[in-house]
């Protein structure tokens, strides 16, 4: 079993993460946004005193550092990628927040039956082609009443804010797209579904509306190129529905072009959270 030695170990973990993107402007951004979610997510666990806790798809470990500060018995943080599995444990050692890492797909957790307390992730979900199957896992490996503590982006009802009308008539044509992409497009009803459908019991969602400011060609980036390591970013979406890359290439333009003149485009990203019990 491991320790629990550190107190504030997620605000130093906050401040690790400005420092990691120092160049960025909006890091500071970055870093509230991070808290809200791990705070809500961490607060929605309950009581972790003692409790062995799973930091599903932990990345550098946000939710295991501030599961440890919560008093955790022992923290295990699983995720498919190496290179954040590495930077994590790094991270960890510094903060002095004692946590086990594993390297496991998140639908195959490799763990004995009932192990577990409590599982938390962010973001997991819509980034496997089997969501389904993340949630009967998570049922096999927690303890009876034991608790589930998630959040996934609403990708149905993410939206574009914008004084530029051009813009505003080409998103309502690209949303559509994207909402029905081959990528999971959660709603708040699919949430509860899955796990109500995964026999847990006590299912509950609340809702979260993020605004992210695209004010640089990173932000954009971020929200329309980039994407989760085993799902498709926008673009990608958009470009197997078959949208014109010289249309998206436009778009992308206008949204620069937007920032450039002092009034950004806003994106609206609402983010489901949800609890369930074993």
């Amino acid at each position: 079993m491991l320790p629990a030695v550190t107190r504030d170990a997620f605000q130093r973990f906050l401040r690790w993460v400005v420092d990691e993107e120092l160049e960025r402007p909006d890091k500071h951004r970055i870093a509230r946004d991070l808290a809200t979610a791990v705070s809500r997510l961490i607060d929605a666990a309950g009581d972790l005193a003692g409790r062995r806790v799973l930091d599903l798809g932990s990345g550098t470990g946000a939710v295991a550092a501030a599961a440890v500060d919560r008093g955790a018995a022992a923290v295990v943080a699983l995720d498919l990628d190496v290179d954040a599995l590495r930077r994590g444990r790094a991270v960890a050692r510094r903060l002095g927040a004692a946590r086990l890492s594993v390297r496991a797909d998140a639908r195959a957790a490799p763990f004995r039956d009932a192990s577990f307390d409590a599982s938390l992730h962010r973001g997991v979900l819509v980034a496997v082609d089997r969501p389904a199957t993340v949630a009967a896992g998570e049922r096999r490996i927690l303890r009876p009443g034991g608790r589930v503590s998630c959040s996934v982006t609403l990708g149905a009802e993410v939206d574009l804010v914008s004084e530029d009308p051009g813009l505003t008539r080409v998103w309502r044509g690209l949303r559509e797209t994207l909402a029905g992409a081959e990528s999971p497009a959660f709603t708040e009803r699919g949430l509860i579904d899955l796990y109500a459908g995964a026999d847990f019991d006590q299912v509950q969602v609340e809702r979260w509306d993020r605004t992210v400011g695209l004010d640089d060609g990173d932000a954009v980036a971020r929200a329309f190129v980039a994407g989760p390591v085993l799902g498709a970013p926008p673009r990608v979406a958009w470009e197997r529905a078959g949208i014109p890359g010289g249309l998206l290439d436009e778009f992308l333009a206008r949204l620069l072009l937007e920032a450039e003149r002092g009034s950004p485009a806003r994106l609206v990203a609402p983010e489901a959270f949800l609890t369930a019990r074993r």
